[in-house]
């Protein structure tokens, strides 16, 4: 629900507008209007596709949300539109997400009393991130560039043809996020699975890197966009959080704000490896481990983490919950896997659709490379992941079950045949594939991990984690999964369910919560792994 504060006074207004998960909201100047969008009415939509058909509304304040006119509504019911506008107001930009690898971009003008949509993409299989300002549009796309490059757009004659490319791709690095701030095009970059900061003029030169303490990540910069400063975040294994401040004027970098924590994280180290992966690809992956870990003892608790999917990058964090195991001598490992984002769209690619099984060999050849260089043994080694990491867990654990001790997967997806039919797992059809297709019915079911279960296997203890109230991904997958491999079981170990009664798939869970996941994660793993056999 949006609800509605005057910031001047501190009172709440009168306002509320229901079905507005995940909304995007952009305001008109003067605080009076604003858009937003909205999912909708129960009756409206064929039943079951409540969570799909959203679509952009203009709020006025004082107005009953029930007579906001609609001034957008995508072409597919299950593409998700989000607006952008620019400072004064005029231009108006929807981005309409269509799976991780293709969203489009429409444009009208404010000033027209219809609002008249103008399409300026050209219906390709790409991304594309608006930035609209008030005399320019600024566009981060990968056509033709799958490490991403930075555009500029005139809204007056915003046909693709016309574009204007001001960042070009980087031969190597990822180029994750920009912003336009005081007159420069400030960029982040991904370099060999760390973030790198640079600043360009409005004509595409460089003005040299922003300095960062360690090999660490940073999300890019944020600030307004006619001021001479910037921030920018940055953390790493080893280093909490902090909010840095750029004064664009001089390039002094200071810190704003910072997370203190009471770690000493001197004792601590990282280490950076590869795996070789069943087709060849190197696989990168970072250990976080005391400084005075032998990693040749073969005998060494290690927990490996991993994701691979829908675009998304694992760079260095600081966890403090992570602390909890590597402080008890164990090894946190974080694999980048393809299907990731971590070297751009090429990268992605190489692990959706008919491809997903590369994902789930890579993360078994970082387990192997584990084993292979005496960090750890089978015995020894456990591991992690969560939603889609979760999916990466269940596979690997039943494709091969003798490589680890203990398997920890958390709200994830096992029935692969049936996901699309719950939640809004239509979205992610783009990524996945669908069954109600044969061919695609074919790559999923070959991974599929609920389908691969089997009888007599002795497979390692595994914690399936879900929750009641998880609207992403249906508490079904890990309950399904759980009465599989315990019917299946042939090793002594447990299977273990653990239902969170209220919390959803993990965004907004409250720290109680939070520590209290934690600490049967670690005490399962740690229990399983110190039987040694």
């Amino acid at each position: 629900t949006l609800r509605i504060r005057d910031v001047t006074t501190g009172q709440d207004l009168a306002d509320q507008i229901t079905r507005a998960r995940y909304s995007s909201v952009c305001w008109l100047p003067g605080g009076k209007r604003f858009y937003y969008s909205r999912f909708p009415a129960k009756g409206s939509v064929p039943a079951g596709e409540e969570q799909y058909h959203r679509s952009i509304f203009e709020h006025e304040i004082g107005r009953s949300p029930d007579a906001d006119p609609q001034v957008f509504k995508a072409k597919v019911f299950t593409d998700f539109p989000s607006c952008a506008i620019s400072p004064n107001g005029r231009w108006l930009v929807m981005r309409v997400h269509q799976g991780w690898s293709k969203s489009s971009l429409l444009m009208a003008d404010t000033r027209q009393k219809k609002l008249v949509w103008k399409e300026i993409t050209e219906g390709k299989d790409n991304v594309y991130d608006p930035l609209p300002l008030d005399d320019l549009l600024w566009v981060r796309t990968n056509e033709g560039a799958p490490r991403y490059a930075v555009y500029a757009v005139d809204p007056n004659q915003p046909e693709r043809a016309k574009w204007k490319r001001v960042v070009a791709e980087h031969p190597e690095d990822v180029l994750t996020d920009f912003n336009v701030i005081g007159g420069e095009v400030l960029v982040a970059y991904t370099h060999e699975v760390v973030s790198r900061l640079e600043r360009f003029d409005q004509a595409g030169t460089s003005k040299g890197s922003v300095d960062l303490p360690t090999l660490g990540n940073s999300n890019g910069f944020a600030g307004l966009h006619d001021d001479s400063q910037a921030f920018f975040d940055f953390e790493s294994f080893v280093t909490p959080p902090s909010i840095r401040r750029i004064d664009l004027r001089s390039g002094k970098v200071s810190v704003w704000k910072e997370v203190k924590a009471d770690i000493a994280t001197d004792q601590f180290t990282v280490t950076a490896r590869k795996a070789k992966s069943k087709d060849g690809t190197l696989v990168p992956y970072l250990m976080v481990h005391k400084k005075d870990v032998s990693l040749t003892s073969k005998d060494n608790p290690t927990l490996l983490y991993g994701y691979g999917g829908f675009n998304v990058s694992l760079l260095p964090r600081f966890s403090r919950s992570t602390y909890a195991f590597i402080e008890r001598g164990g090894i946190s490992v974080q694999a980048n896997l393809r299907g990731g984002g971590e070297f751009g769209e090429d990268w992605h690619r190489a692990g959706q659709l008919e491809k997903k099984q590369n994902v789930f060999d890579d993360f078994i050849a970082v387990a192997e490379d584990l084993t292979r260089s005496k960090v750890t043994r089978p015995a020894r080694l456990a591991i992690h992941g969560r939603s889609n990491g979760g999916l990466l867990v269940a596979a690997a654990l039943v494709q091969r079950p003798e490589l680890f001790a203990a398997a920890v997967s958390g709200v994830p997806l096992t029935d692969m045949l049936r996901y699309h039919q719950f939640q809004i797992a239509k979205l992610w059809i783009p990524e996945y594939g669908s069954a109600e297709d044969p061919k695609q019915f074919e790559w999923l079911y070959a991974y599929s991990p609920y389908h691969h279960v089997r009888v007599g296997t002795p497979y390692p203890a595994v914690l399936l984690m879900t929750a009641e109230s998880d609207t992403r991904v249906d508490p079904m997958h890990a309950r399904k999964m759980a009465a599989a491999l315990q019917h299946a079981q042939a090793s002594g170990r447990p299977i273990l369910l653990r239902s969170e009664l209220r919390a959803g798939h993990g965004a907004g869970k409250p720290i109680s919560k939070i520590a209290d996941e934690y600490a049967d994660l670690f005490a399962f793993v740690l229990t399983e792994l110190g039987r040694g056999e």
